[in-house]
């Protein structure tokens, strides 16, 4: 939780929420299938793709287990080893529920913006 207060009697208070991913692109990966197509990972870690593999699903999973399947090249049909990921290097966080209160009684997000402008 982060805690701001104002002279005004203004408290504004803003969860935070760790979203570390235990799983996420590993960008030294890559792979140069049998037809000479170079694959890796594009994009940022929150926003990774692999542009040049399709999925192609094998088992249709459930509710419980996911699909299962394997990597092909867009470009050959050559199958590819997953692409591989590792956990996070780093903890990341984003903003979670904001409590503004004024004088200790609670008012909206919107009353608090029009008192002090940008709110953290």
């Amino acid at each position: 939780m982060r805690k701001i207060s104002w002279p005004n009697g203004l408290t504004v208070e803003r969860e935070v929420i760790e979203v570390t991913s235990s799983c996420e692109p590993d960008f030294t990966w890559a792979h140069t299938d049998e037809h000479g197509h170079e694959h890796r990972w594009a994009g940022t870690w929150d926003k990774a793709t692999t542009p040049t593999l399709r999925f192609i699903v094998d088992f249709e999973g459930d509710e419980e287990m996911p699909d299962t399947g394997h990597y092909e090249c867009v470009a050959c049909g050559d199958r590819v080893p997953a692409p591989r990921t590792t956990p996070s290097p780093y903890k990341r966080y984003m903003a979670g529920v904001l409590h503004c209160t004024l004088n200790g009684e609670p008012i909206s997000e919107q009353e608090a913006r029009a008192m002090v402008g940008e709110l953290p």
